[in-house]
């Protein structure tokens, strides 16, 4: 189905500029008020002007005149007032008429453009308030128009998901059945193995059986013919093939039992410490900080997905626990590391290459995983690359409830399912493949063979820093003035390890320290990795020899202090009295006192040997009859 069409954004823009077009509006008004204010206002003062300048001028042609009348003779006078007769003469009247006339008809003229402005605005707004709401209603409609066919696309789209879970639902459906019908067929084929075998077997101990008959038979007849006094060698009891083979049996199984019993009795201690090792390492995981997911993934490194992923709806999923084999870029060597999506502190994993020597390290970066989006995380690897993922455990986030549930760990092609512990509702996840792909850009590499350093992150500075410490330091003895035959200063001990007389030599940098604690104290970049010495120096004669705990070779110097106040596994100090007051059997089986302390009974009180020891008590306690 097409996306639905965007509506055109008429109405939106016009209704947008609304407020601005109104102030706009009402300033032009304003400007226009103003203006009108101001030529009624030059007009007035015209009009006042015109007729103060006309009363003046009235007012003077009047004193002229009667001054000019004063001057004049009788005849003159008469003549003046028949010409003044004739003209036209406006009045001081008429021209305050003509005055307060026009002064009327300026103030009617602006009253009327005023009201009349107003009266303009008022159908102005009118207008457009009824623009606006024919705007609004466009609106409305495009917008209904909008949520219309938005409900169909998401109904559209439900539906579309709803047909491809079926579909999906259909296929895994049929994926188990032809999986169980195979499963089935090659039951029923290993059945006919069976029986064909065990037919084969009947077959052959029949035979041998006839055989043992018929000797038997012969031998019988051949004393009988020869006398049949003296007894024969092959008598009734010696060739009974049924007891032979119970016997052999009986041996078989019970030489198994036996063995069986020695494992079994040899595992308890293991089982109670490894018991004791969860529950430390439960307290840990549960006071370390969760580590966030990537909301934005940056495709760099070595990408990891499930592929035919199925689970319940709206259920997400994030790495818990995430097993790597990473293989070697300088010699190939597998090497496996496991790495956490929960903790950051266990999110980077770093190993020393058992062939090479080399620094691998791999960073995991994971990524919230949902039904629309497979993607695990990136793992960021240095000297390596990742070969494949075979373990996987995930923590899942009930779609009900939010609760987050650990699932077993997932396998290709099977279910992993449990019931959330909040709401009850069923959580699980399968994929039929873990896919690792590796991006540009991803792994920094070391040196390969007949190559060149490739990558400049830390790992590979620091490998490459490693690689100058440890030419260096190869005249380590030399450079600090000691010489083969001489005794190392204080004989190689330290302060930490007063009794240890001999310098360890740790691959990472070459250099050889006292102790592990000296070379963790030290500069060496790589102390803090937990780096193992492979070979040390006699502390006596500054001879160097692969590590041991047998005397040197050379000079017999022991490099421990001989005897000791500690158990040492049975190896050390074995007398209750010399052992040092830490040690857990200084007073194992002893009070403070030194008295040896009482068992316990109850073993001979309850289960089944309390339950003899009971019976046999009450047995000689009873009465003869």
């Amino acid at each position: 189905m097409a996306p639905p069409k965007k509506p055109p954004k008429v109405a939106t823009a016009k209704a947008a500029s609304t407020k601005k077009d109104a102030s706009k509006r009402d300033a032009k008004k304003d400007k226009q008020s103003d203006r009108t204010m101001q030529i009624v206002g030059a007009v007035s003062v015209g009009f006042v002007a015109l007729l103060v300048g006309s009363t003046h001028l009235l007012k003077r042609a009047r004193r002229a005149r009667k001054a000019r009348l004063a001057s004049m003779t009788d005849e003159e006078r008469a003549a003046e007032a028949a010409a003044e007769a004739t003209r036209w003469v406006v009045s001081e009247r008429a021209m305050v008429l003509v005055a307060g006339g026009l002064l009327l008809l300026g103030i009617a003229l602006v009253i009327g453009v005023v009201y009349g402005q107003r009266l303009r605005d008022k159908y102005a707004a009118m207008r457009a308030a009824q623009r606006e709401r024919s705007e609004r209603r466009e609106l409305a409609a495009l917008k209904d128009k909008e949520r219309t066919q938005g409900q169909a696309a998401r109904s559209a789209a439900r539906a579309a998901a709803r047909k491809r879970r079926a579909e999906e639902t259909a296929a895994q459906e049929a994926f188990e059945a032809n999986l169980l019908a195979e499963i089935q067929r090659m039951r029923d084929a290993n059945r006919e193995e069976e029986a064909l075998a065990a037919q084969q077997r009947l077959e052959q101990a029949q035979a041998a059986y006839q055989e043992a008959a018929r000797i038997d038979e012969m031998t019988r007849m051949a004393a009988r013919a020869g006398g049949g006094g003296a007894g024969s060698l092959y008598d009734d009891d010696d060739w009974d093939v049924g007891e032979w083979e119970s016997a052999d049996a009986y041996e078989d199984g019970g030489g198994d039992g036996d063995g069986e019993a020695e494992d079994g009795s040899g595992d308890g201690g293991g089982e109670v410490a490894a018991e004791d090792e969860e529950e430390d390492d439960e307290e840990d995981d549960e006071a370390a900080p969760k580590m966030d997911v990537e909301l934005t993934p940056v495709a760099r490194g070595t990408r990891v997905a499930l592929e035919g992923v199925n689970a319940a709806p709206e259920q997400t999923a994030r790495v818990d626990s995430l097993w790597v084999q990473l293989g070697c870029m300088r010699c190939g060597t597998p090497t496996e590391l496991v790495l956490s999506g929960l903790r950051a502190r266990e999110a980077e994993a770093k190993a020393w290459c058992e062939k090479c020597a080399s620094v691998l390290s791999a960073a995991l970066r994971p990524t919230l995983q949902h039904a629309e989006a497979p993607l695990l995380g990136h793992i960021d690897s240095s000297n390596c690359t990742v070969v494949d993922v075979p373990r996987l455990v995930l923590l899942a986030q009930c779609g009900q409830c939010g609760a987050d549930c650990a699932l077993p760990e997932l396998q290709r092609g099977r279910r992993s399912q449990m019931g959330c512990f909040s709401c009850h509702a069923p959580v699980w996840l399968q994929a039929s493949n873990f896919a690792v792909e590796r991006l540009a850009g991803g792994s920094a590499g070391g040196a390969r063979r007949g190559g060149v350093a490739g990558g400049d992150d830390d790992d590979d500075e620091m490998e490459q820093l490693l690689k100058r410490l440890r030419k260096k330091n190869s005249d380590q003895l030399k450079s600090l003035g000691l010489s083969v035959g001489k005794p190392l200063p204080n004989k190689g001990a330290c302060s930490h390890y007063k009794h240890s007389y001999r310098w360890l030599r740790f691959p990472c940098c070459g250099r050889a320290y006292p102790c592990a604690v000296c070379h963790q104290q030290s500069d060496c970049p790589a102390a803090e990795m937990g780096a193992w010495a492979n070979r040390m120096i006699c502390g006596k004669c500054s001879r160097e020899m692969p590590y041991s705990d047998k005397p040197c070779e050379h000079c017999g110097n022991t490099f421990t202090k001989p005897g000791g106040a500690h158990w040492q596994g049975g190896d050390g100090c074995r007398d209750q009295r010399r052992l040092d007051s830490k040690d857990s059997r200084k007073f194992k089986g002893a009070s403070v006192d030194g008295v040896k302390k009482m068992t316990s009974q109850k073993n001979h009180r309850v289960g089944a040997l309390g339950k003899a020891n009971t019976t046999a008590k009450k047995l000689s306690q009873a009465k003869p009859s």
